[in-house]
């Protein structure tokens, strides 16, 4: 606005000098008239592009960010938005896809701002992992959402410390199993047991029964959970799971069921070979029904709970981990945000975002709603499995997970190169292990 004022002083002055001449006016009063027609041009824009950038008189923008979300999930983001819009009509929702790590570069105090930046975001949905870089103090405390009864106990949430992520969709890491394949190998049924898998693992053309990180450590894993271990006692690393994990990977690769390449592969490649049957078993989050639902729809397979060696004689257990929705603690709209939250924690919305990412809904009534479309039998079986399991928190928020997953994925490198056995990585990732907090 000051430049603004600035050029009308400007025009003015240059109005009210008589000796001015120009080759395009023909007399002193042409030259007014058309300066002051510029000003008045001039102001009528930045009126127009003042009205545009404020929006309707009272609307209160939202920005919500959904990160790493797929088409499918944005396009039932934005419908949800519109229904949220409709039952609050004053609150408009504007759908952006940013890192839980760019954001908290934003939120940091010390970071020099960008007047030309997206700005905090007044909520951020992803993956718990993505937003455990957001933990603490930089997230708004959502205990409050619970006040509602019936919400609280569809989502299943106790009380503990405040929670600044509220869980909306899970995903579990089962295994798959091509039906057909299996049945050529003389097997009528998935193995139950970590012995049978290698026993049909031996029945199996080569590399066929498959292991893949894929980029996490959750399906390496996810044979340890199965077990009964846990990875941590307190903040110290549990010696026990760290020695079964690895000691299954040398197992895998010396029996030449594990890809040498299995630490380069993406996801969407890994599904792609099994649909091809290039992959008979293997280990992968329950997302992937919907990459196969959509690329081969007429696939015959199945999953199960991960085998557990046959000395294991516990409930079935499966890491879960969470996509949910936070709320930074700078946001200047931080109620309008809570409703929105509780509109995506509500059954109805629920199924249908947790549909759009091949996941299950953590609202408890979403459980039996379709989510607009089929999911098919594995949607029944993961609830079956869910229902009947205990789950255990990934790697998101224990004391130094985020840490242990990449040292999981170090050390599957290690032990396939030969450099390492499991026993010499698992006394050098002692040595230099520390508590959380201490910077390691």
């Amino acid at each position: 606005m000051r430049c603004l004022f600035c050029f009308t002083w400007l025009v003015l002055r240059i109005a009210a000098i008589p000796s001015m001449e120009y080759t395009y006016l023909v007399n002193e009063k042409k030259k007014c008239s058309l300066l002051l027609l510029l000003v008045c041009v001039v102001w009528a824009g930045a009126a127009l592009y003042k009205y545009t950038q404020t929006r309707a008189p009272g609307k209160t923008v939202l920005t919500a960010v959904l990160y790493r979300g797929n088409e499918e999930a944005r396009a039932s983001l934005a419908l949800l938005a519109g229904e949220f819009q409709n039952q609050y009509p004053d609150i408009e929702i504007t759908v952006l896809d940013r890192s839980p790590a760019d954001i908290a570069g934003d939120l940091d105090p010390e970071r020099p701002k960008s007047r030309n930046g997206p700005g905090v975001p007044d909520i951020i949905i992803a993956d718990e992992k993505s937003l455990a870089v957001l933990a603490g103090e930089l997230l708004e405390p959502l205990d409050s959402l619970l006040q509602n009864p019936l919400l609280a106990a569809e989502l299943a949430l106790e009380g503990g410390p405040p929670r600044r992520i509220i869980p909306l969709v899970s995903f579990m890491y089962p295994l798959y199993y091509n039906i057909a394949a299996l049945r050529e190998a003389g097997f009528d049924r998935p193995p139950k047991t970590r012995e049978e898998f290698f026993a049909y693992a031996d029945r199996l053309p080569p590399l066929s029964a498959a292991v893949s990180p894929a980029g996490g450590a959750e399906e390496l894993a996810a044979w340890t959970w199965a077990a009964g271990f846990n990875f941590f006692e307190g903040e110290a690393l549990h010696n026990a799971a760290l020695g079964d994990s690895l000691n299954f990977i040398q197992d895998m690769i010396g029996r030449g069921f594990l890809d040498p390449l299995f630490l380069e592969k993406t996801e969407t490649e890994k599904y792609d070979e099994f649909i091809a049957g290039r992959i008979a078993m293997m280990s992968a989050s329950i997302a992937g029904t919907g990459y196969i639902r959509e690329h081969a729809p007429d696939l015959e397979y199945g999953i199960t709970t991960v085998p557990p060696p046959s000395s294991y004689t516990g409930k079935p257990r499966f890491a879960l981990g969470n996509w949910g929705a936070s709320l930074p603690a700078q946001s200047p709209r931080k109620e309008e945000a809570k409703l929105f939250i509780a509109f995506l924690s509500g059954a109805r919305a629920n199924a249908l975002l947790a549909h759009s990412l091949s996941g299950i809904p953590v609202n408890s009534s979403a459980r039996a709603v379709s989510g607009g479309t089929p999911r098919g039998d594995q949607y029944d079986k993961a609830l079956a499995i869910l229902e009947a399991g205990e789950a255990v928190n990934e790697f998101a928020f224990p004391p130094g997970g985020p840490a242990l997953e990449e040292a999981l994925r170090e050390a599957a490198g290690e032990i396939m190169s030969g450099r390492k056995t499991p026993g010499a990585y698992i006394t050098e990732l002692e040595a230099r292990w520390f508590a959380a907090g201490d910077g390691n």
